[in-house]
């Protein structure tokens, strides 16, 4: 299984360094990785579910599922700043709840197919004695290119190692070289702790390209993840599905932003979906299909994302506001914020003199329990952003 994983990332490296790449054109190298068997029984599987079981999916409540973002660079200029993984965060959740502002721009032909949402992300934690860890880890490294070589999955080799892959879904934000943008593979298809998503700093969130700028390389790349295939089936004709009933038979794939209509296959092409290869600007849409394929997908083979879940409490609402409890203490402070929210800050414990004695790098969210009992009795203000609380230690 190892050998086959780095033949193939071989010569996907092989296949776009090449001069025949379509266009010149940075793709998704997802298609690369498919394995005939495991994808012939991933989708026989997958079309079952949804013959018999889709009331399930109808059933259940919103899917929430935890990221952890691993950012390899070598340069500084691709260690990604917190902003723009909270600002993904944010196109990812519009995205796959048609809540993008541009989600209006649907053709009126397709507009009944927008699917109806129900799946969430948000960055993961690990709860602790000593506070949470955030599932944001860097490591400069000296390997050029690092984000199509073995070397990325693994710390000791340069690289930064998965969480537990079935509990997370996993994102490597890595160099992927001039003419890949991103990969994400069908479960099952590569070694458990390579499973989930690489992408190009140079295409991860709002950034400066000039075709995929507006951070929905991601998006394209978690639907491979739980189980879409490109829009046209991934190979050249009309007689290729992708396996979703509400997406219309599709030639081919598209570059750069047609005119719409264009048409293929007896009917007007959904190029503007997620799963094509248009520009940023012209995609905006997953069909209610495309949802329930996903949903199936979580369902069948990742079912362990749900159940470790954590996000149910985390809303996008940014507020400092906060109280501390019980006052005065002499073991532990809880900080209790008016509501839930999906911030990265810093807690900062100062003395009566003002120096800094605390400080642990966090979410703020919910409720936060702070081991106080290591200082002295006296008079002390915790602080979050701009705003302090004063507390007494007895």
């Amino acid at each position: 299984m190892k050998i086959l994983y780095n033949l193939k990332i071989f010569f996907l490296f092989i296949l776009f360094q090449s001069n025949t790449l379509i266009s010149q054109m940075p793709v998704c190298g997802n298609e690369f990785f498919y394995d005939c068997t495991t994808t012939l029984r991933f989708d026989r599987k997958i079309n079952k579910y949804l013959k018999f079981q889709r009331n399930e999916i109808s059933q259940r409540s919103d899917i929430y599922i935890n990221i952890v973002f691993h950012i390899v660079y070598e340069k500084d200029v691709s260690n990604v700043t917190d902003k723009a993984i909270l600002q993904e965060v944010r196109i990812l959740n519009n995205a796959f709840n048609s809540k993008n502002a541009d989600i209006s721009k649907v053709p009126y032909e397709f507009k009944d197919a927008i699917n109806n949402g129900g799946i969430n992300f948000c960055i993961a934690s690990i709860n602790s004695d000593e506070g949470i860890k955030i599932g944001i880890e860097r490591r400069k490294t000296e390997i050029s290119q690092i984000g199509i070589k073995d070397n990325l999955y693994h710390t000791y080799k340069g690289g930064l190692t998965a969480w537990n892959t079935d509990k997370y879904l996993n994102i490597w934000i890595a160099d992927t070289g001039n003419n890949i943008r991103g990969y994400g593979t069908y479960p099952r298809q590569v070694p458990k702790e390579k499973e989930g998503i690489v992408i190009s700093p140079k295409y991860f969130g709002e950034n400066n390209s000039r075709r995929y700028n507006m951070g929905k390389t991601l998006i394209h790349e978690i639907g491979h993840y739980l189980g879409l295939k490109h829009i046209w089936g991934d190979k050249i004709g009309c007689e290729f599905d992708d396996l979703v009933s509400d997406t219309p038979d599709q030639e081919h794939r598209y570059i750069g932003c047609p005119d719409y209509p264009v048409k293929s296959c007896n009917s007007n092409d959904m190029f503007m979906n997620y799963m094509d290869y248009v520009d940023d600007e012209c995609m905006y849409m997953f069909t209610e299909g495309q949802m329930e394929r996903m949903k199936a997908t979580i369902m069948i083979y990742r079912k362990e994302l749900i159940q470790n879940s954590m996000c149910e409490n985390m809303v996008i609402t940014p507020k400092n506001d906060f109280r501390v409890f019980p006052n005065p203490t002499s073991q532990y402070i809880i900080i209790d914020f008016d509501s839930s929210i999906l911030e990265i800050g810093e807690i900062i414990i100062l003395d009566n003199l003002g120096q800094k004695i605390y400080n642990v790098k966090t979410y703020i969210y919910n409720k936060k329990k702070i081991d106080v009992s290591f200082l002295s009795k006296g008079i002390y203000f915790i602080g979050i952003g701009k705003v302090y609380n004063k507390f007494i230690v007895k």
